[in-house]
């Protein structure tokens, strides 16, 4: 269980977050990772998955927000040296503009990756949506 904390906290990850993920609430997740209840068969390996298809997500955002970054200072730049030769100015908008666009970019990338990565893990712990708040469901027990 020390392994998830720590990649939750790594990846600045919330547990309701990965709770939400498996099909659970966050107390359960809480109870599970803090020693209080025992968790189903296969949750570790479910968790770890989750938070490798999280991970993969956070750097495809990150990658998006740089290339965008970079792509829009470009294009300032460009307009900048039009205007300082006389060419009026340009429509592309400033810093703020750029900014806003690479954060819609890496808020996109994230979400595909996360739905790419959940679609390819569709039914490996169909268990977990089928459980209590604190364990197995009263007919599981």
């Amino acid at each position: 269980m020390q392994a998830i904390r720590v990649r939750l906290t790594a990846l600045g990850v919330p547990q309701h977050a990965l709770a939400r993920a498996l099909g659970v609430s966050q107390a359960t997740l809480s109870l599970w990772l803090n020693g209080y209840r025992q968790p189903p068969a296969g949750f570790h390996e479910a968790a770890m998955a989750e938070l490798d298809v999280i991970e993969r997500a956070e750097r495809a955002a990150a990658e998006a927000r740089e290339r965008a970054l970079a792509e829009g200072r470009a294009s300032r730049a460009g307009e900048g040296a039009g205007r300082a030769r006389g060419g009026g100015g340009g429509a592309g908008g400033g810093e703020r503009d750029v900014r806003e666009r690479a954060g819609r970019g890496a808020a996109e990338a994230r979400e595909r990756a996360l739905a790419e990565g959940r679609a390819s893990r569709a039914g490996e712990w169909p268990a977990l949506a089928r459980r209590t708040r604190h364990g197995p469901a009263s007919a599981e027990r």
